[in-house]
């Protein structure tokens, strides 16, 4: 993974400036920050994280409501404890990312095997927001630890990891589901103890975020009123999904073709066969899990399908990120584990994840990706 890395920040190094527009940071020390982490803590969701960890969030106005309010204060402040060593926001944004990235292979090692993890760490939109300062790699993290736990028979551990990582991205709440549903199919045996220390700390977790709502903006519901009003995010089916996709205009930019990587204009054909290529993977990795000798496979068959099936039934600018917010669904790389027997198999696995990821990165500096 080191090495995937290290060839997608020399790549960004030796691009030629990025033409997509950039919300100026002025912080302060910023001056004379090489481009290379501008544009890797500075570009989509990254450069909200950082505002968050050193602005904070602006007083919320109901006539003209800040899209800080959709993103959650725990990985920016991270970002904030980490600027303390570094002296850069930008920088800390980049180096928590980063190191995170890789304690969370660790984890997977621990529960799920040496070519899960490896599968997983190569794959390239891991690869990439892993790299760029975004947060998946911090709740990814909390939902590892979420499988560890359980399958030690930890189970508020388990239920105050899947909170922590649903604190993280507000939409992993659904992460509580596959393990209660597991619990009561394959494990009828567990005392009422075992299923309160599951879902308590998610129903507080869930409960202080609705009520941090109401108190900072005067409504619970204020996450879900952004996503309509900012994104467009509102729910349908995999038919409709498609047609948006094919149609939608995002500020005049994706559908139009406006967006170009290196020369070359992504049409909105382009994205949708991005994405069905990305979940092709997905759904053949939940197949291969049906298959596999090891008796949790249910537990990583409901937990994948479950955390996979609501991204099809989404329509907004959501739609866009699937290939990113699949990386949830790690369990799927269980069954493709035990596919890629051979080292030389590996081997072609890890190529073609590193040259693939050299194309992520290219659309998420030049075009939209996140």
């Amino acid at each position: 993974m080191a090495a995937g890395k290290a060839a997608i920040l020399l790549l960004v190094y030796l691009l030629p400036p990025t033409s997509v527009t950039r919300e100026p940071l002025s912080f302060p020390g910023s001056n004379g920050f090489n481009s290379l982490v501008a544009v890797l803590a500075n570009l989509w969701d990254a450069a909200n994280y950082v505002k968050i960890a050193h602005f904070g969030y602006p007083p919320y106005s109901v006539f003209s409501p800040s899209k800080l309010y959709a993103f959650s204060p725990f990985y920016p402040a991270l970002i904030f404890l980490g600027h303390y060593m570094t002296g850069s926001f930008l920088v800390s944004a980049f180096l928590v990312t980063n190191v995170l990235s890789f304690v969370f292979p660790l984890v997977l090692l621990r529960v799920m095997g040496f070519r899960t993890a490896l599968l997983v760490e190569l794959f390239p939109t891991y690869l990439v927001y892993t790299t760029v300062g975004y947060s998946d790699a911090l709740a990814l993290l909390f939902l590892g630890l979420a499988f560890l736990c359980f399958f030690k028979r930890r189970y508020l551990l388990t239920g105050l990891a899947i909170s922590a990582a649903a604190l993280v991205l507000y939409d992993l709440f659904l992460a509580i589901l596959p393990f209660v549903i597991y619990m009561l199919l394959f494990e009828k045996e567990r005392r009422v103890r075992a299923y309160a220390g599951v879902l308590l700390p998610v129903l507080v977790a869930g409960i202080s975020i609705l009520a941090a709502y109401q108190i900072t903006t005067g409504s619970p519901f204020t996450f879900f009123s952004l996503e309509r009003s900012l994104w467009g995010v509102h729910l349908s089916n995999p038919i409709a999904q498609v047609q948006w996709l094919l149609t939608h205009n995002e500020s005049g930019a994706i559908a139009s073709g406006h967006y170009t990587i290196l020369g070359l204009k992504l049409t909105s054909a382009y994205w949708l066969e991005r994405n069905l290529l990305f979940e092709g993977f997905l759904f053949g990795g939940i197949y291969l899990l049906t298959r596999i000798a090891d008796p949790r496979k249910w537990l990583y068959v409901i937990y994948s399908a479950i955390l996979a099936i609501p991204l099809f039934f989404v329509v907004g600018t959501p739609v866009y990120s699937i290939p990113r917010l699949m990386l949830a669904s790690f369990p799927i790389f269980i069954g493709y584990s035990i596919m890629l027997r051979k080292r030389r198999q590996l081997v072609v696995y890890g190529v073609l994840c590193v040259l693939a990821s050299f194309w992520v990165i290219l659309s998420f500096v030049y075009a939209f990706f996140a």
